[in-house]
């Protein structure tokens, strides 16, 4: 019988979890952690996020570039509409949810 090494599976990806304004300070924090990051898989949860600027994706782009990123759009208009009018949503590999399998695994 075969059994999953999920320790193995925790070490390969990561989930970041945002609530609430996405915005600069916490930009530049975002973006040096996950370039900084190891893991092979990266998702970024921004369900609950409800307001997001125009840095904070930029970094999520500059992070894109060098890393396997599914991003979680915020459930909220307000949320979505930075990632529309910059066309961001046609670029990143964007996911409905993240499984709840995973978040037992982070």
């Amino acid at each position: 019988m075969y059994a999953p090494n999920y320790q193995q599976f925790a070490e390969r990806l990561r989930i970041y979890r945002y609530r609430g304004e996405l915005g600069a300070t916490d930009a530049i924090a975002l973006k040096n952690e996950l370039l900084a990051e190891t893991a092979e898989q990266l998702f970024i949860d921004l369900s609950e996020v409800t307001k997001v600027d125009l840095i904070a994706v930029n970094a999520l782009a500059m992070a894109h570039k060098n890393k396997n990123l599914k991003v979680v759009m915020p459930k909220l208009a307000q949320g979505r509409h930075i990632f529309h009018i910059t066309k961001f949503d046609l670029i990143f590999n964007i996911i409905t949810s993240i499984p709840d399998y995973l978040y037992d695994y982070e």
